[in-house]
């Protein structure tokens, strides 16, 4: 029999002869998958938005660094990226999700089988980002269980807002408690020094008013005591730069930047006390003044004590003050970020989107109907004019179990 193509015309014939099951499907597909889509679990969700404060948030040293000359580089990198990346980390922590999952009893509500399953269920389901701002956005989803309506979600809903709520409560707790334990560092240091300079300032004094007890006050030429007065102000930034310089060695590398421009520093200074008190000439503007070597031994000795005695001065004033900021510093508990946006309980599901399932489901049982009509039509004609082939095309089909099982035939 003479093989004739399929043309446009025989593929619309056979769709129209076959309109009624194609149609049947689509309903039944339709119907299926829409009643479905009424018992599957719906899911909500809800995000926050998150920002760093504006000031009071820089952490245990930020007291310091509004006193202390470079004292600003003290974090290395308080604000900025850092710090958002700092703030994603704890959202990301496993501390937290830990937390989360004995808070909410999600090993019991995710059937995990442990903390390990139902952290990483925690995991999938928040969601941490920046939106275009550079602002923290913290969002989290949850599904509800088979056959419920949406007036039996409410107990869904509210977790979502109830877990974002948490979450950035806890964010805040544990910055507070990292907080708490640097400032505690902080203070302790601050208060051994405090206590070792209130000793000092107080031999200082014994010192001098043993000395002009024993000698009388000693009469100095006004250029000796603005030497003095020099001296005693390059000492107390010594002083004061050491103090910086331990308390950067705390939590930096020596390595760091700041810890070696701070020893330069230091360096510089000594360097212009050298000076000065040698009454060695350079481009320093300290020659101006009389070398102490030039004094006499009782007005040597004088000028010792009384610039021991203000260096201590100094120091004491810089370290009550920032003794009394430790202590404050180490019982504040500053949230490390602000909401802006709080998380609001979820009134919409985000899935399943019911109208496109139905629809793309329609569509896909149409489509696969008329695939089915067409190969079965094709079959039947190919029957009709090529028996041959389509034993072959059967035969295959049997091979690999599309209509049935059956062994290949004896060679």
């Amino acid at each position: 029999m003479e093989k004739k193509e399929f043309t446009f015309v025989d593929y619309l014939y056979i769709l129209i002869k076959w309109r009624k099951t194609i149609l049947i499907n689509f309903l039944v597909v339709t119907v299926l998958v829409a009643g479905y889509s009424l018992i599957m679990p719906k899911t909500y969700s809800t995000s926050a938005t998150v920002m760093l404060p504006s000031g009071g948030g820089g952490g245990v040293f930020a007291a310091l660094a509004a006193n202390i000359p470079f004292a600003e580089g003290l974090l290395g990198g308080v604000g900025g990226d850092s710090q958002i990346n700092t703030v994603v980390g704890i959202l990301k922590s496993r501390t937290i999700a830990e937390n989360a999952v004995k808070k909410f009893n999600l090993i019991e509500r995710y059937g995990s089988e442990n903390m390990e399953e139902a952290v990483k269920s925690f995991r999938e389901y928040l969601e941490i980002s920046l939106n275009e701002e550079n602002m923290v956005v913290v969002e989290f989803s949850a599904s509800t269980d088979y056959f419920l309506y949406e007036d039996e979600t409410g107990e869904t809903r509210q977790f979502c807002a109830d877990v974002i709520a948490y979450v950035i409560s806890e964010l805040n707790r544990i910055n507070v408690e990292f907080q708490t334990r640097q400032a505690n560092l902080n203070r302790v240091f601050i208060e051994n020094r405090y206590e070792q300079n209130k000793a000092d300032l107080k031999q200082a004094e014994e010192a001098l008013k043993e000395f002009s007890e024993k000698y009388g006050v000693v009469s100095l030429p006004e250029q000796m005591q603005a030497a003095i007065d020099v001296a005693a102000n390059l000492e107390s930034q010594i002083a004061i730069k050491e103090v910086e310089l331990e308390a950067l060695r705390v939590t930096l590398n020596p390595t760091h930047s700041r810890v070696q421009l701070t020893e330069l520093e230091i360096r510089q200074l000594n360097k212009k006390l050298a000076e000065l008190k040698s009454g060695a000439e350079g481009d320093s503007g300290l020659d101006i003044f009389p070398s102490f070597s030039e004094a006499p031994q009782l007005g040597m000795t004088y000028l010792r004590l009384k610039r021991e005695l203000e260096v201590q001065n100094a120091i004491f004033q810089f370290l009550t003050q920032q003794y009394e900021q430790a202590k404050i510093q180490e019982t504040r508990e500053t949230p490390i970020v602000e909401t802006l946006d709080e998380a609001a309980v979820p009134v919409r599901r985000d899935s399943p989107k019911r109208a496109l399932l139905v629809l793309f489901s329609g569509v896909l049982a149409v489509l696969l109907s008329a695939i089915y009509v067409l190969v079965v039509e094709y079959l039947n004609r190919l029957k009709e004019t090529d028996i041959d082939r389509y034993q072959k095309i059967v035969y295959v089909a049997q091979g690999i179990n599309v209509f049935k099982s059956q062994k290949p035939p004896a060679d």
